[in-house]
């Protein structure tokens, strides 16, 4: 069945690169999808827009207005592997897609985000473990290349989100049903890259599917998988300590969950 998965906000010049789970990605001007007038309106599907391949799934989008020198694209796996590679390599990617992160047998590409060389990255997994690093140490690989270890996963876990630290911001973590909350960014160490990292939510409220730094004044919206978007305020959320349970911030109906969160400043 489709789903709703991933929801950012674009102006019309930007260019939109999509990350796929085998770790290629595509680009397109945003003024190529064509603009819908009515909110329930279908949308036109990928395939007519850029040339995916098939069963080729869609795991990240970043709107990137310009390509700055010196800048970095960092991209994560499902088994805690992290690459930094120049953002400049992605200004040329054909709608047709190359190749921006070779990957291990079983894994996939879920998170890319755009940083500075100074920049530190917050990495959150199913299990609630989530670690804070620099990117500073982490080498510059090309575009076709692997990637090294971000963090050290138990068997049974797998890495779901991948974010930029932002001063006296928050990290905001929600689970499949709806039970979420913030913790502030300064109550999360700086480690050193591949460690095992710190419990971020209790566990007793079910595996993380999503996360992502917000700030108070942020629009965050809360997706499921059939479609269902809640918005709410990011002052509204409640804020914890790192290993407390969260509130149940959305329920979703039966056979439905949560699947992913989106914050719109």
């Amino acid at each position: 069945a489709e789903s709703v998965r991933l929801l950012l906000t674009a102006d019309t010049l930007d260019t939109l690169l999509f990350f796929t789970d085998r770790g290629r990605v595509y680009s397109l001007k945003c003024y190529r999808v064509p603009q819908e007038t009515s909110r329930t309106s279908k949308g036109i599907p990928l395939v007519k827009l850029i040339s995916i391949e098939e069963k080729e799934r869609i795991t990240e989008i970043l709107a990137v207005t310009e390509f700055v020198p010196g800048d970095s694209m960092i991209m994560a796996t499902s088994r805690g592997v992290i690459k930094r590679s120049a953002a400049e390599s992605f200004a040329a990617v054909r709608s047709n897609g190359l190749i921006a992160m070779r990957l291990g047998k079983g894994d996939e590409l879920v998170a890319a985000k755009v940083a500075s060389k100074d920049s530190e990255v917050i990495i959150v997994t199913e299990g609630a473990q989530a670690i804070r690093f620099a990117l500073g140490g982490l080498r510059l690989a090309s575009r076709t290349s692997g990637g090294v270890r971000a963090i050290h996963l138990a068997p049974d876990d797998r890495l779901v989100a991948m974010d930029i630290v932002s001063p006296d911001a928050f990290i905001m973590v929600i689970t499949k049903t709806g039970y979420g909350k913030c913790t502030l960014l300064s109550r999360y160490r700086i480690q050193s890259r591949g460690g095992t990292g710190v419990k971020t939510l209790s566990s007793k409220v079910g595996r993380v599917v999503a996360a992502r730094v917000i700030n108070t004044d942020d629009e965050v919206m809360i997706l499921t998988a059939q479609g269902v978007i809640l918005r709410m305020q990011g002052a509204n959320i409640p804020t914890q300590g790192r290993i407390r349970r969260g509130a149940s911030l959305m329920k979703p109906d039966e056979g439905d969950e949560v699947i992913s969160i989106a914050a719109l400043s």
